[in-house]
């Protein structure tokens, strides 16, 4: 058998297996059980070249070079904007449960959600409007303000 040097095998490029949306999600869920911003930033950033950096930067209101320094393994990134990255990249963050044991009901009669589970779920505002609860309002944006 012929050997290979390492520095002569290709590189791999998480980018070419993320092809579908449900492969993104769960690559990035990934990510996140890892507890580590690096790794999450680079993650979306691979994620956000997929899709295109200036595409995501103008629909993030962040600029194209601020994003690609915010989402390199060396930084660590504010939630806000891995929220307005997922966003533009029409991923929702979704908090749940540690163990499958919701508000005293036994795990094996609440068996731990899936993917599906989450995809059937109600809007946040469509559930709070049942309630009679209305959603904060949204902080104004800075994108269309006028120059001086």
């Amino acid at each position: 058998m012929k050997k290979t040097h390492v520095n002569k095998l290709a590189a791999f490029d998480t980018a070419a297996y993320l092809t579908s949306e449900t492969a993104i999600a769960a690559y990035l869920t990934d990510i996140i059980e890892a507890n580590d911003p690096g790794l999450l930033a680079d993650a979306l950033g691979t994620i956000a070249r997929t899709r295109g950096m200036s595409e995501i930067a103008n629909e993030t209101g962040i600029g194209r070079t601020a994003l690609y320094k915010a989402l390199r393994s060396d930084s660590a990134p504010r939630f806000d904007t891995i929220n307005k990255v997922c966003q533009a990249l029409g991923l929702q963050l979704i908090v749940q449960p540690q163990d499958a044991s919701i508000y005293g009901v036994p795990d094996e009669e609440n068996p731990e959600l899936t993917a599906n589970d989450f995809k059937q779920m109600r809007p946040l505002e469509e559930f709070l409007a049942e309630l009679n609860l209305t959603t904060p309002p949204k902080k104004p944006t800075n994108k269309h303000k006028k120059a001086a």
